[in-house]
C-alpha cells in the first residue's frame, strides 16, 4: 500500500494499527487460556530457575550490548530490559 501513494498509506494506517492491536490481544487471550495449574506443575524447578535467569540476567545483558552507544536514558533501558 505504501508504494501506491502516500494518501493510500495514510488511509490504511489507522486500520492497520487496529488490526495489529486486535491480533496482539488474541495472542494474549490464547496464551492465557493455555495456562493452567496442571501445566505449571509439570515444569521442574530448574525450568523456573532458567526463566528467572533469562529475565533478570541474560536479557538485560543482551540489551545492554545491543543498545551500547545509543542515547537511550537509564529509565528507558530498564523498561526495555
Amino acid at each position: 500500500m505504501a508504494t501506491i501513494g502516500p494518501k493510500v498509506r495514510e488511509a490504511f494506517h489507522r486500520f492497520g494499527e487496529l488490526v495489529a492491536e486486535l491480533l496482539k490481544l488474541a495472542a494474549l487471550l490464547v496464551f492465557g487460556a493455555l495456562m493452567s495449574p496442571q501445566f505449571l506443575m509439570e515444569i521442574p524447578w530448574t525450568g523456573y530457575v532458567f526463566a528467572v535467569l533469562v529475565l533478570l540476567a541474560v536479557r538485560p545483558i543482551a540489551l545492554g550490548i545491543a543498545l551500547f552507544g545509543s542515547r537511550l536514558g537509564w529509565c528507558e533501558w530498564v523498561t526495555a530490559a
